[in-house]
């Protein structure tokens, strides 16, 4: 049959990376007489839902958020991977007063903000947090996030925050110059990484956020995983070659 000429895309939360990302694919696309619905949503976690559940064709997911393989050992996986697009670092951010720390066994019995229900943040922080010992019976775990967390961290309510995005993103350049955070530099980011094969222990280099403002300050050991394209299997073929075209061409 014929490509439709309509697509629906879960992105994010507002003001997030794959949002913008999402505006991007939609411009684009429209060249080419196709209308992409672009769907909000709490994350990484919902988005990989949705297409599961065939409520989008296209999504945004963090790396090893869900198993693409199919119910069966037969049948056709029904989600499949377009490609993995960009590094999403994990930031962890300390409030000022706590003292340096570069383990997070070191936040164990704090007040940490680890992201919202359904999102990504909040899938690599818990993991991150249970590899280091600490889960809800030893640490206060705050389901916040955005606009939330910030609000949290002006009442000081908070003493540590869990953020995936990528360097572009408008709430990581907020954090960053935030006079009462510290970003933690993980001393142990290539353990994580050995131990999760999803993960991978970057050096962020000092300034890359920004070089005027010189944001981080100094070199960060972090962990990040790939943002990746995901595609409902029924997506018609000629969609799926001009969905690898803008994924390119952005």
């Amino acid at each position: 049959p014929a490509p439709p000429d309509h697509l629906v895309m879960a992105t994010g939360p507002a003001g997030g990376t794959y949002e913008r990302y999402g505006e991007q694919y939609r411009r684009y696309l429209e060249k080419f007489g196709v209308t992409l619905e672009l769907r909000p949503s709490s994350g990484s976690v919902q988005n990989f839902a949705w297409l599961r559940d065939n409520k989008v064709d296209v999504a945004f997911v963090q790396g090893g958020e869900g198993d693409l393989a199919p119910p069966d050992n037969e049948s056709e996986p029904p989600v499949v991977s377009l490609g993995a697009l960009y590094y999403e670092p994990m930031w962890v951010f300390q409030t000022a007063g706590g003292g340096p720390a570069d383990k997070l066994v070191e936040l164990k019995g704090k007040r940490l903000a680890v992201g919202v229900d359904g999102s990504g943040t909040q899938f690599l922080a818990l993991h991150l947090l249970r590899e280091s010992g600490i889960d809800a019976g030893n640490t206060q775990l705050l389901r916040i996030g955005g606009a939330d967390m910030l609000k949290a961290l002006d009442a000081r309510e908070i003493d540590a925050v869990f953020q995936v995005a990528g360097v572009e993103a408008p709430l990581l350049a907020d954090l960053l110059r935030r006079r009462d955070l510290t970003l933690m530099s993980l001393v142990h980011a290539p353990a994580y990484a050995k131990r999760h094969g999803k993960l991978t222990a970057l050096t962020v280099p000092r300034g890359v956020v920004d070089i005027a403002a010189d944001l981080p300050p100094r070199d960060i050991s972090i962990v990040a995983v790939t943002a990746n394209l995901l595609a409902r299997n029924e997506v018609h073929p000629a969609l799926t070659y001009l969905l690898l075209d803008t994924a390119a061409t952005v």
